[in-house]
């Protein structure tokens, strides 16, 4: 999450908004994973299944992957 900070958001190489997704998937993923009990509401998965999506697109974008 540094490097992915350190190289793609403060050089603009991408919005810093991603910073957030990406922090947001990552914390949530190591509670998943760690913590005893997790919950999210249905609005809370749309929202950042919306965000994750445009995420993907966007660093496929940029490895230029389709």
């Amino acid at each position: 999450m540094g490097w992915f900070n350190k190289e793609l958001i403060k050089t603009k190489m991408i919005p810093e908004k991603f910073s957030r997704i990406y922090r947001w998937a990552f914390n949530n993923r190591q509670s998943g994973d760690y913590d005893d009990f997790i919950t999210f509401t249905r609005d809370e998965v749309a929202v950042q299944f919306e965000e994750m999506k445009e995420f993907i697109q966007t660093i496929k974008a940029m490895l230029s992957v389709d």
